[in-house]
């Protein structure tokens, strides 16, 4: 069964062109996604910058994620069962005015 080419991992060498004789140490290798390859040359892509893009996707996420203990080491006003009581109703509430 074949994946999907988004899924694809390619290995390239770095886009600097540094060898190892200039710098003295091997050149970082890339990973990259078989959809970034196949739109290195449209500039709508921004493929140079696709790592740092998700790296910092990657590192925000990681900071803002709740934390898994909130409702019993910061939430004291409700209990886990009242919560899902009022979260329902606000999705009702919106469904009804159609938000």
């Amino acid at each position: 069964e074949s994946q999907p080419a988004s899924s694809q991992l390619y290995s390239q060498q770095s886009a600097s062109g540094s060898s190892s004789s200039q710098t003295g140490q091997a050149a970082p290798t890339r990973i990259l996604f078989a959809q970034d390859c196949l739109n290195q040359n449209n500039t709508q892509f921004c493929v140079e910058y696709a790592h740092e893009i998700f790296d910092h996707l990657l590192a925000t996420e990681q900071n803002l994620m709740p934390a898994s203990d909130y409702m019993e080491r910061v939430q004291h006003d409700i209990n886990p069962t009242m919560r899902g009581i009022l979260v329902d109703w606000l999705g009702e509430g919106g469904a009804g005015d159609k938000v």
